[in-house]
C-alpha cells in the first residue's frame, strides 16, 4: 500500500470534529500558532494535499510532485476536489505565488522547507515545517494526519481514519504470515539506491511484517547489487516505477533474473494518467 493508497482510504465520510483554537504546532525549532480554523490553506508538501482533500479541506494551492495531470492530484483526488480548483505549481517553493494568494495556513510536513523558508513563509501565515527529528521527508503519515487534523479542526476525523487504516494494515499482515521476517528492500526503477527505513515507505512495509535490510539503511544497496546478491535475501525485493511502460520493462528484467525460488520480485507502478 502506497502513500497515495493510504490517502485514498481517508476519503470516505468521517464524523465531524469539535476542535478548538488557537492551536500550537511544534516544528523544526519553534512553534506555529494557528489562531482560528483556516479557510485558505496552501500545501508546499509534495503529497500533503492528498490528506487535506481526504479530510474535506481542499487547499487553494498545492505543490505538484510529477505526472501529466495538470490538477496535480492523483486520479482518486478528482472526486475529492469537487468544485475546488487549487492553483498548482511544481519544483521549488513559489514564494511569490504563495504571498499573492494570502493564505491563512501553510503546511509542509513532507517537504524540503528550510528554516529560512519557514521564517519567510511565517511572515505570510502560520507555516508548519517538518519536525527536526523526522527530517524533510521522514514524517510518518500518522503524524502528518494528526497535524493537519489539529490545524484544520478535523481531529475527530483523523483519529477515526488512522484507526481504520492501521486496522487494515494489521488485517493484511495476518493474511500473509509468510511476510513476517522476510527482507524487503524497496527500490525505484529510476535510481540505483534502495529506500532506507527512515521515511514513509519502509515503515509501512515493516508494519506489514517485512524487514528492511541493514544495507539499505547505509544507502549502499544498489539495484544491480540487489539482483546480483538475490540469494542473500529470503523474501521480497520490492520495486516501483513511475509509469506503465517503465513498470513493464522492470517486470521483464526481474523475470529474467528470477532464479532463486526463495525470493520474489514485485514490480508496481503508480500514475496520474
Amino acid at each position: 500500500m502506497t502513500v497515495q493508497t493510504a490517502a485514498m482510504l481517508l476519503a470516505t465520510a468521517l464524523p465531524a470534529a469539535t476542535d478548538t483554537f488557537p492551536v500550537e504546532i511544534q516544528h523544526q525549532s519553534s512553534l506555529a500558532t494557528v489562531p482560528a480554523k483556516p479557510e485558505r490553506i496552501v500545501s508546499v508538501s509534495f503529497f500533503g494535499h492528498n490528506f487535506l482533500l481526504a479530510l474535506g479541506q481542499p487547499p487553494i494551492a498545492l505543490r505538484k510532485w510529477h505526472g501529466k495531470d495538470c490538477s496535480g492530484v492523483w486520479p482518486w483526488g478528482h472526486d475529492a476536489l469537487e468544485d475546488a480548483r487549487p492553483a498548482v505549481y511544481q519544483g521549488e517553493i513559489n514564494f511569490e505565488k504563495i504571498t499573492a494568494l494570502e493564505p491563512e495556513l501553510i503546511v509542509g510536513r513532507w517537504s524540503d522547507m528550510t528554516w529560512r523558508d519557514d521564517a519567510f513563509l511565517s511572515r505570510i501565515a502560520p507555516a508548519i515545517a517538518p519536525r527536526a527529528e523526522f527530517g524533510s521527508y521522514g514524517t510518518p503519515w500518522q503524524e502528518v494526519l494528526h497535524t493537519l487534523g489539529a490545524t484544520t479542526g478535523t481531529s475527530g476525523r483523523t483519529k477515526t481514519a488512522i484507526t481504520r487504516i492501521e486496522s487494515r494494515v494489521s488485517a493484511i499482515r495476518e493474511e500473509h504470515p509468510e511476510w513476517d521476517g522476510a527482507s524487503a528492500p524497496l527500490c525505484w526503477a529510476g535510481q540505483t539506491t534502495a529506500y532506507t527505513s527512515r521515511g514513509i515507505r519502509s515503515p509501512l512495509l515493516e508494519a506489514l511484517g517485512f524487514q528492511v535490510p541493514e544495507a539499505a539503511n547505509g544507502r549502499v544497496l544498489l539495484a544491480e547489487r540487489a539482483l546480483a546478491e538475490r540469494g542473500r535475501y529470503l523474501g521480497y525485493s520490492l520495486w516501483f516505477a513511475c509509469d506503465k511502460a517503465e513498470a513493464q520493462h522492470l517486470r521483464a528484467a526481474l523475470k529474467a533474473e528470477q532464479t532463486n525460488p526463495k525470493t520474489s520480485y514485485i514490480a508496481a507502478y503508480w500514475s496520474q494518467t
